[in-house]
């Protein structure tokens, strides 16, 4: 079993404490996937002509993405 990073253990700690469910492992793809979407919503939303602001949103929807991308390849 792979060990997450600190930010990713973040995520799945806070999906722990919110969820009414019996979660499991295999609920890591879902919050994966929520996590992508909202990384996605990042550069959706991204202000044109607010160069600064655009590139604090690139670099969080790729932080973002880099931890969907390790909810998503499991525990």
């Amino acid at each position: 079993m792979a060990e997450l990073s600190p930010a990713a253990q973040a995520a799945w700690v806070a999906y722990l404490d919110q969820s009414e469910l019996d979660e499991t492992p295999a609920d890591l793809p879902a919050l994966a996937a929520a996590i992508r979407a909202l990384a996605g919503q990042c550069l959706h939303e991204t202000p044109k002509g607010i160069h600064g602001h655009h590139a604090k949103r690139y670099m969080l929807a790729g932080e973002l993405r880099a931890i969907a991308a390790e909810l998503g390849a499991g525990l």
